[in-house]
């Protein structure tokens, strides 16, 4: 079912990144890819600074920043560029319920996903790059200030992570359009476990209850 997907559109915003990116590729921040709406959730990144690719991906996925979001598309290869880009991967991916039209998820009528696509995004990015990987497992983390920017001090939004204690990432989200959005990820004994939830309640502690009832199967008992 084709859905709003939030900020899971990042997940596949950091996948485009990482795969054509250098991690310490140095980004400079741009007036045009700021001016987001003050109930947008940011980095609080200024024009002028200067961050690599791999701190834009800190940004963007902890405390999941639209101007991180923004800037990772828009001072590198142009927004217009970096979209296609997103297309083709999906379209890579031989995945046909989705189109992206912006790198940060609001609500656009031609911006949509399923929750199937989004798990093949979200399981590929995690499989193939363990920056990723490392990015949405951890909880808090510190940028500290250089030459080029101030110091970020960043919090990681997913709740998963607190509620569930095998959980190990990936993303939640919401907008107005799609509800609470979350792909998470947990490992216990060597199972490995993906759920994604579009337009849900509480999307932490329902994923908690979904992974609970797949390790069963697997064996093992709920947490």
């Amino acid at each position: 079912v084709q859905l709003a997907p939030a900020s899971l559109a990042k997940v596949l915003t950091s996948l485009v990144a990482l795969e054509n990116f250098s991690p310490d590729q140095a980004v400079t921040i741009t007036p045009e890819a700021l001016g987001q709406s003050s109930a947008d959730t940011l980095m609080h990144l200024k024009a002028g600074q200067t961050l690599t690719v791999e701190e834009l991906l800190d940004g963007m996925l902890l405390p999941s920043g639209d101007d991180a979001a923004s800037a990772i598309a828009v001072d590198t290869v142009g927004q217009a560029r970096f979209v296609a880009a997103m297309n083709a991967q999906v379209a890579a991916l031989g995945l046909t319920e989705s189109h992206f039209t912006a790198t940060a998820g609001l609500d656009d009528p031609g911006l949509y996903s399923s929750a199937h696509d989004l798990a093949v995004i979200a399981e590929y990015a995690y499989q193939q790059f363990p920056l990723f990987a490392r990015i949405v497992d951890t909880r808090t983390i510190t940028l500290p200030a250089s030459a080029l920017h101030p110091a970020f001090h960043l919090h990681n939004l997913d709740a998963l992570l607190q509620d569930y204690p095998a959980a190990v990432g990936v993303k939640p989200g919401w907008t107005g359009n799609a509800g609470a959005c979350m792909i998470g990820i947990a490992v216990r004994g060597g199972h490995h476990l993906l759920a994604v939830l579009l337009s849900a309640n509480y999307p932490a502690q329902l994923e908690g209850r979904l992974f609970d009832w797949g390790f069963q199967l697997d064996g093992l008992p709920p947490l």
